[in-house]
């Protein structure tokens, strides 16, 4: 796989992990998969339990960034600021708030599809 691929495909998973809550709260409205029918209920299983393994990925990865990675990456990622926002929250220079992005998403993208 290549390097630029991975990197997108770690971009899109990460700007899926914050729908992944409300995306969770809506699985746990279903008052029980046996009320849909019985196709639509296995592809809800087998789409959760990869989401759920995917997203653990991802949890692990971002556990092993530095501090600063892992706030560039919550702030921009989870919580949807702007590059120029983190300058200002982080007090860092935007080149700077670039590299830690840049590192982490390598980091990560390591973890999720490996070499």
């Amino acid at each position: 796989m290549k390097n630029t691929y991975k990197l997108k495909m770690t971009k899109k998973i990460l700007s899926e992990w914050k729908l992944r809550e409300s995306s969770l709260e809506y699985c746990a409205h279903l008052s029980n998969l046996a009320d849909l029918p019985e196709e639509k209920a296995k592809n809800v299983k087998q789409r959760l339990l990869h989401e759920s393994r995917t997203f653990q990925t991802l949890e692990n990865a971002i556990r092993l960034l530095t501090p600063i990675e892992r706030r560039v990456i919550d702030l921009h990622y989870r919580k949807e600021h702007s590059f120029e926002d983190i300058e200002i929250i982080c007090r860092i220079a935007r080149s700077s708030i670039y590299r830690h992005h840049a590192r982490a998403l390598e980091k990560i993208a390591l973890v999720l599809f490996g070499e």
